[in-house]
C-alpha cells in the first residue's frame, strides 16, 4: 500500500509531466516569452483532472478505498467540501482526496512558473 508521501510524490511527478506536455503539445512553436499564462494554467488544470479521473487509484474500488485510507482526507459517509456532495462509492473518495491533496499540498502555479522560467533562461 502506498503511504501519503508516496502518493504526494507520484502527484507531483505527474504534474511535472503534464506541465511539460502542455507545453509540447499547445505551445510547441510559441516563444516562452510569448505564452498566455493564463492559459497555460487553464490546459495544465484540466488534464491534471483528466489524468485524475482516470489513474488506477480512482478507476479500481479496491485501489481507490486503499489510496483513500492513505491520504485520509475523507471517509465514504463524507461530503467533499468543493461540492457539498454526499460520496456514493470509493472512487468519488479517492478522485477528492487525490484532488484536494494536490489542492491544498502543491503549488501548481508555482510549479509552472518556475518552468516557465526556465524556458526564458534558454
Amino acid at each position: 500500500m502506498k503511504t501519503r508521501k508516496q502518493i504526494y510524490l507520484e502527484w507531483v511527478s505527474n504534474i511535472e509531466e503534464i506541465i511539460e506536455e502542455v507545453k509540447q503539445y499547445h505551445f510547441k512553436d510559441v516563444h516562452s516569452n510569448d505564452i498566455d499564462t493564463e492559459d497555460f494554467y487553464e490546459l495544465v488544470d484540466e488534464q491534471l483532472m483528466e489524468e485524475i479521473n482516470g489513474c488506477q487509484d480512482v478507476i479500481y474500488t479496491y485501489k481507490a478505498k486503499e489510496i483513500s485510507h492513505a491520504i485520509d482526507i475523507y471517509s465514504a459517509f463524507d461530503c467533499w467540501e468543493l461540492t457539498g456532495e454526499r460520496f456514493d462509492n470509493w472512487s468519488t473518495v479517492a478522485f477528492a482526496s487525490i484532488h484536494d491533496l494536490i489542492q491544498n499540498e502543491i503549488n501548481i502555479n508555482d510549479m509552472i512558473n518556475e518552468y516557465l522560467e526556465e524556458l526564458t533562461k534558454k
